[in-house]
């Protein structure tokens, strides 16, 4: 078994990283016409090719706080499959804000 290694934004493609996970956490805001403040909602994300990477998830999370949006990660894990190929399941939380609490 390998030593483990910290996935850094040196060790992905950042832009295509952060576009993945920006697009799919709209497309679910759009899906559910999250407009009002109060509007709640819980996403999950699966994809094999992007682990976690707390230096893009970050920046993520800026963005939609730029929107107006509370948002975290409630749950991550990383499941293999027979093969041994790897799928990354993210959960998050979105909250619709009228103003940020700091």
């Amino acid at each position: 078994m390998g030593e483990y290694q910290k996935i850094t934004k040196e060790y992905i493609d950042l832009p295509r990283y952060c576009h993945f996970f920006i697009k799919e956490i709209q497309e679910s805001i759009d899906e559910y016409d999250i407009k009002d403040v109060g509007d709640e909602i819980e996403i999950l994300i699966e994809t094999s090719s992007h682990p976690y990477c707390s230096d893009a998830l970050e920046l993520v999370k800026k963005a939609f706080t730029r929107k107006h949006f509370l948002i975290k990660m409630s749950t991550y894990k990383m499941v293999k499959d027979d093969d041994g190929k790897k799928t990354y399941v993210y959960g998050w939380n979105l909250v619709k804000v009228d103003d940020l609490p700091f």
